[in-house]
């Protein structure tokens, strides 16, 4: 479940992702990206990182300065405490006051921000449904 074809090791020139959480048991994200890594062909990782809410800041500081690592998925209960650990906020990140990604950006700084609420509406239309004009709650 790498992102490699199978038997294909993670070598040097892998670039990796961390999904944070507390805690990461849960997390689909790897069994869905890491295959996708794998069709696309990219040389990618990314991996659950149970990181618990006093460390947080230590973690997401550390992960920062592995040169190799290009973004960081955030889950409960990280949403809100994470947006302040970045360099700066892409515009849904600073309107919702949370983000459910760190992206290192060509600079080297961290980008913070938020797809909940486009992954969300991409999935009910992509169901057949028609959310415009709707009011929703999104909660998670």
């Amino acid at each position: 479940m790498t992102g490699h074809p199978p038997g294909t090791p993670i070598k040097g020139t892998t670039r990796l992702y961390a999904v944070l959480g507390d805690p990461v048991a849960q997390v689909q994200a790897p069994a869905l990206m890491n295959p996708l890594f794998a069709r696309l062909g990219l040389d990618a990782v990314l991996v659950p990182v149970h990181a618990r809410p006093p460390h947080l800041d230590a973690v997401v500081r550390g992960l920062r300065g592995i040169d190799n690592l290009d973004g960081m998925f955030v889950t409960v209960p990280h949403k809100a405490a994470v947006r302040r650990l970045a360099d700066r906020c892409g515009p849904t990140a600073d309107i919702v006051g949370s983000a459910n990604v760190l992206r290192r950006e060509a600079d080297g700084a961290w980008l913070a921000e938020n797809f909940d609420g486009s992954g969300f509406v991409t999935g009910l239309v992509a169901a057949g449904h028609r959310p415009k004009g709707a009011h929703v709650a999104l909660v998670g």
